[in-house]
């Protein structure tokens, strides 16, 4: 008597089953948002002090850090910005005109992906660029402490001086 085993087609259909796949599939599409939020700067809220010095005959500087200034880029594109100073002229005993004050930033600390260089103002009578960002790549902020330097007249009497220093960025 012969016994004849049939395995292969056993064998088959269980490779069949085992590379079919899923009887069936459902793709789901999906997304998210990023919102860009503003632009902003903010600065030391006075009065700063800058020092004090003693009246003279001939013309003096006075040099002193002003206080962090920080922008803050929330817009999450790739547009650059650019920061300004200007300055009111220092009222008291004597007139020292924003044409007398100038403004040296340092090299600014970066965080986020953004190129910033300084540029120094002189004469604060009207809106000077200081710092400048470029090669802007989503949010990103800079913080730099710039040094106010003001030639004080000679002659300048005795008194307090007062002046507002007004940062802006666009």
């Amino acid at each position: 008597m012969r016994k004849i085993i049939i395995v292969a087609p056993v064998v088959a259909g269980a490779l069949l089953l085992l590379s079919a796949g899923p009887a069936s599939a459902a793709d789901t599409g999906t997304t998210f948002q990023i919102v860009g939020g503003g632009l902003a700067i903010s600065a030391p809220v006075g009065p700063v002090s800058l020092g004090t010095k003693a009246p003279t005959a001939a013309p003096e500087t006075i040099t002193s850090p002003l206080g962090n200034v920080t922008v803050t880029d929330g817009r999450g594109g790739v547009l650059g910005w650019v920061a300004s100073v200007a300055s009111t002229a220092f009222t008291g005993a004597t007139a020292v005109p924003a044409s007398a004050i100038s403004y040296v930033p340092p090299v600014a600390t970066v965080t986020g992906v953004a190129l910033v260089a300084a540029t120094p103002a002189i004469d604060l009578t009207t809106a000077k660029t200081v710092q400048t960002a470029t090669a802007v790549v989503g949010a990103n902020s800079a913080v730099w402490n710039p040094a106010l330097a003001v030639v004080v007249p000679a002659g300048a009497q005795a008194g307090t001086y007062n002046a507002v220093v007004t940062h802006s960025v666009i």
